[in-house]
């Protein structure tokens, strides 16, 4: 199958595909037990992250390979993030506490704008944390467009 990020039926055809299948995939997949056990770290997930698969299969992925991803503030940006697009745009996770905003059919101007009203909603949300109150945080924000069309390649 050539499979897509955006493919409906990409779920299912993840589920039955075999290592070498998934090593071919553009990017990265790691599939998990319902306790967070990983089960499959495929080649573009470990060439992302520095991981050889030998040394994150049958771990923990929240507590022993990823455990910045147990976390609350990054949910919660993922979310923010998530709320302020179009139903045609995507968040992606990329790295640690990283995300990529892909908005397909927009120029630098309408980008910028994205951008400022992505960062400015995530400077007025404050994070309820049990023993300090309420925090604020920052972030900083890049526009980048591509020198063709390869977003609709990399996505669908």
């Amino acid at each position: 199958m050539d499979c897509g990020y955006t493919d409906s039926g990409l779920i299912d055809w993840l589920e039955l595909a075999d290592d070498a299948a998934l090593d071919a995939l553009p990017f990265g997949v790691v599939a998990m037990a319902e306790d967070g056990t990983v089960m499959s770290y495929n080649r573009a997930e470990s060439q992302l992250s520095g991981l050889a698969p030998a040394n994150v299969i049958g771990r923990h992925f929240f507590s022993q390979v990823a455990p910045c991803t147990n976390n609350f503030m990054v949910a919660h940006r993922f979310k923010v993030c998530h709320s302020t697009l179009r139903s045609i745009d995507m968040v992606v996770r990329w790295g640690g506490e990283e995300f990529l905003l892909l908005l397909p059919d927009t120029g630098a101007a309408a980008a910028t704008r994205v951008a400022e009203r992505v960062r400015a909603a995530l400077a007025a949300t404050e994070v309820a944390q049990p023993d300090s109150g309420g925090i604020h945080f920052t972030v900083s924000i890049g526009v980048a467009l591509p020198a063709s069309d390869i977003l609709s390649e990399l996505v669908g």
